[in-house]
């Protein structure tokens, strides 16, 4: 399943999307907790444009692993791209708290 992961990373960053799509979704079906194929599977939608479906993928990645920041603040913006803009304030808040967690005192 990583190695689905990681190379869909990959061909996301060549610009080849529908082999990514491809490659995190087959991930997914190796792996369906691999939570941070459903974040790059989000963060390519969201790229094409995709908003239900990039929403979609970031609440499965946070309902996997809701401890990550990065997951809630992409949910924000794609939030924010839909003008749900209370519900993107609070996943932007969440971001922060996942975030600030990880600093020592």
């Amino acid at each position: 399943a990583w190695i689905h992961h990681n190379l869909g990373k990959i061909l996301a960053r060549m610009g080849k999307t529908t082999e990514a799509i491809v490659s995190q979704q087959r991930a997914i079906e190796l792996q369906p907790d691999l939570c941070w194929a459903y974040y790059s599977l989000g963060s390519i939608f969201f790229q094409q444009g995709n908003l239900d479906e990039a929403l979609a993928a970031f609440y499965q990645a946070i309902q996997l692993q809701p401890g990550v920041a990065a997951f809630h603040k992409s949910l924000a913006e794609v939030l924010s791209s839909l003008e749900r803009n209370s519900e993107a304030a609070k996943a932007y808040f969440e971001a922060g708290e996942k975030f600030f967690d990880f600093i020592p005192n």
